[in-house]
């Protein structure tokens, strides 16, 4: 995922302190350290959640006009959406959203703003646990204005595994930058993006190529909107509108995508402890979860497992091209009973399958009879088997082997 250039960074225990709005919820103070520079956290928690409640997170990132990077004058402007429509909302202290603007050559400082938006996620999941509440990250939410569109597509086209959805208003600058990563792509997330009628003439433009480039790059579900006489002002209600919707449009797949969480966390325990029949347990619960719409749990499960599988076939294929033939064959069919349900499976099954017809592996099978012999005293039984292979399989590793022996007579 993210290449970060950063050093240990710490969470802070605890909130400092909680400030209580009577109509709408608590906002909490919380502390994370990015390269032991300390940045504020806020968190928004409406009231009223119900025992156990599941709920959306959404990260609103603060711009640079009148909350000049600062969380806690970025968070207030949500308490009351936020009750209504029932999700909670952090905000973190960042540095790239200034009234200069950022360029990619500032590729240290986005990291750590990057650092701070994924603790500060890290940071609400504890508070949400000691609130008796628990974060629904499969709708989790990056959004920015202005300057902080920057940090929003930075860090949100990034890190699929964090926000399903990323959302920008009024993006000054559009930056190649935004798509060059090394990390996978998630064309799945959910982009919207706003501009308003009465905007600046560049900030429209760069907006609508934020829109172009996103499409270009094969995002498959972008929203956008002109909205009729805004000007180049925030107006995160337009956002939540359309946030308010999808999560009403989604709740049956979110539904799935928490049961299907919970079994996820079950098969990888049950591969742990080495137990029988997961992987094609793996395999379907994959596919249930890519029907549903939602979550990641049972994809990265699977994708853990197939990369273990893949390990284990490239070291069977290895002793194969080290001409180490039976324990490749071994190493094969140890694969094809381990991994059963994978694809993998079939592929060591079809890799021993011509291993094991091909005439290096009978010479060295024959060698291996040999050797045997040799060792257990019978030199003439030993002896003509040597032969045997030289005759037939004189061009193969075990043949020049067995000339070997023979000559040293």
């Amino acid at each position: 995922m993210i290449r970060m250039l950063l050093g240990s960074v710490l969470l802070l225990a605890g909130a400092a302190s909680a400030q209580t709005n009577a109509s709408y919820g608590e906002t909490h103070r919380l502390k994370v350290r990015v390269e032991g520079e300390t940045r504020k956290v806020g968190m928004f928690v409406p009231k009223n959640l119900g025992k156990k409640a599941y709920i959306p997170l959404v990260i609103a990132l603060p711009d640079g006009s009148g909350a000049r990077g600062k969380a806690f004058k970025e968070i207030g402007q949500y308490e009351q959406m936020a009750y209504e429509h029932r999700f909670a909302v952090v905000s973190v202290d960042i540095t790239t959203s200034n009234t200069e603007g950022w360029h990619p050559n500032d590729a240290i400082q986005m990291e750590r703003d990057v650092e701070a938006v994924v603790q500060a996620v890290a940071a609400a999941e504890k508070k949400a646990k000691e609130l008796g509440f628990a974060i629904d990250m499969s709708v989790s939410a990056i959004r920015g204005h202005s300057g902080a569109c920057y940090l929003a597509l930075y860090a949100g086209l990034r890190r699929p595994d964090l926000f399903l959805v990323v959302a920008v208003n009024g993006v000054p600058k559009w930056f190649p930058k935004f798509l060059e990563f090394d990390s996978d792509r998630d064309r799945d997330q959910r982009i919207h993006v706003y501009r308003g009628e009465r905007d600046h003439a560049r900030v429209r433009r760069e907006t609508d190529k934020t829109i172009e480039e996103l499409k270009k790059a094969g995002y498959k579900h972008i929203a956008s909107e002109d909205v009729k006489g805004m000007a180049h002002e925030t107006k995160p209600e337009v956002f939540v509108k359309w946030y308010a919707a999808f999560l009403k449009g989604t709740a049956k797949g979110r539904k799935a995508a928490g049961k299907i969480n919970a079994e996820a966390d079950k098969l990888r325990a049950d591969w742990k402890a080495g137990k029988a029949g997961v992987f094609g347990k793996m395999v379907k619960l994959a596919e249930k979860e890519r029907k549903a719409g939602f979550g990641k749990a049972a994809t990265k499960l699977l994708d853990d497992a197939n990369l273990e599988a893949a390990a284990a076939l490239k070291k069977a294929e290895d002793l194969a091209a080290d001409s180490q033939f039976l324990p490749a064959a071994e190493a094969f069919k140890a694969i094809e009973k381990d991994y059963r349900g994978l694809p993998v499976a079939k592929d060591a099954r079809t890799k021993r399958s011509t291993l094991i017809k091909g005439d290096e592996y009978k010479a060295a099978e024959m060698l291996a009879e040999a050797l045997a012999l040799q060792e257990a005293g019978k030199d003439e039984k030993a002896d003509a088997l040597l032969v045997k292979i030289t005759d037939k399989y004189k061009e193969t590793v075990a043949g020049e082997r067995a000339e070997q022996l023979l000559g040293s007579r």
